[in-house]
């Protein structure tokens, strides 16, 4: 008498670990012989997977298991685009998340002084500003009155659009009233005035 014995068979398991260009773990999986190792999800704020590749080899778009193995997982930075409204050289820049900001040199404008660069619910940003998305900054200029009373001088520096009231603790010199105030043209000012 003969008995039959039948073999039964499973796929072979396999560990396949992700490490980031720079040798750290991502993350591991036990897949099955010729199971697909690729494609591999992981969000990484800022960047996108650009390369799979194994053992330094070429970049790879599928990978079937068949042994224990280690896949680098390639991160480019995303681009974003800052518009600078009232820069010199350029409109436009191109930067890599987590990029610090850098400012084309402001046009420069007959009686403004340069404030800085703003966004359009008038947040300024600085140099050391990380970018993390796309941007849209204009150059901001602040306009300098002078009061002149008498020999005295009294300088104020306003935002453009900013209006501007003569201060009333402004004294006349001694033994004069003041009846008013003009422009550099001679015209007469009262009251509150839009800075432009």
């Amino acid at each position: 008498d003969f008995s039959t014995i039948t073999a039964n068979f499973k796929p072979a398991s396999f560990t396949v670990t992700y490490v980031d260009q720079n040798g750290v773990m991502l993350d591991t999986k036990t897949l099955s012989y010729g199971e697909d190792a690729l494609p591999f999800e992981y969000e990484r704020e800022g960047f996108y997977i650009s390369s799979y590749t194994v053992d330094g080899g070429r970049n790879l778009s599928s990978l079937k298991v068949r042994e224990n193995l280690t896949v680098t997982v390639g991160f480019k930075a995303v681009e974003h685009t800052v518009t600078f409204e009232g820069g010199k050289d350029f409109s436009s820049k191109t930067f890599e998340y987590g990029d610090n900001i850098i400012f084309p040199t402001p046009i420069s404008e007959v009686g403004k002084v340069f404030s800085g660069w703003a966004d359009d619910k008038g947040n300024f940003y600085k140099e050391d500003f990380v970018i993390k998305g796309d941007l849209n900054l204009h150059a901001v200029y602040s306009f300098r009155v002078i009061l002149k009373v008498g020999d005295e001088s009294f300088s104020y520096l306003f935002n453009d659009g900013e209006s501007f009231s003569i201060p009333e603790d402004i004294k006349a010199p001694q033994g004069c009233v003041i009846k008013g105030f003009e422009d550099e043209e001679g015209n007469p000012l009262d009251g509150s005035y839009l800075i432009t």
